[in-house]
């Protein structure tokens, strides 16, 4: 919830990477949980990719929360879409974060607290919240 320390997840990421959120206190991170199949998030993706390129200092991270995704279809999807920060799948990270819908987007500060959670989230209230904590 808004105002709790956030949890230290470990997602394994597409390309043999391995995201740790405890790995990067200090900085401002956004957390998307999301699906490939959902028309909105890749709306939101959209979003995250403007977000990337207008706001520098901010780790953006997606995590995939379908069960039945395979690994290989993520790659593929991350491709098509034309982005380079981290995409990893973790169906638990999102029981973890108690994710019901996607996506969802949460982000937290340099200090590990969430202080923000929301759903869909256009680019102006994204930008404003992270340049008010970076």
């Amino acid at each position: 919830m808004v105002g709790d320390q956030a949890l230290d997840i470990e997602v394994d990421g597409i390309r043999e990477t391995r995201f740790v959120l405890g790995d990067h206190r200090g900085k401002v991170v956004v957390l998307e949980f999301m699906t490939t199949w959902c028309r909105f998030c890749r709306d939101q993706h959209e979003i995250l990719r403007q977000l990337q390129e207008e706001v520098a200092g901010v780790v953006i991270v997606s995590i995939d929360v379908d069960a039945n995704l395979r690994s290989s279809e993520l790659e593929t999807w991350v491709e098509s879409m034309g982005v380079d920060w981290f995409h990893g799948h973790s169906p638990e990270a999102g029981f973890a974060y108690q994710v019901s819908a996607v996506p969802t987007v949460i982000i937290i500060d340099k200090e590990g607290v969430i202080r923000y959670r929301g759903n869909f989230t256009p680019f102006n209230k994204l930008q404003l919240l992270t340049n008010q904590l970076l």
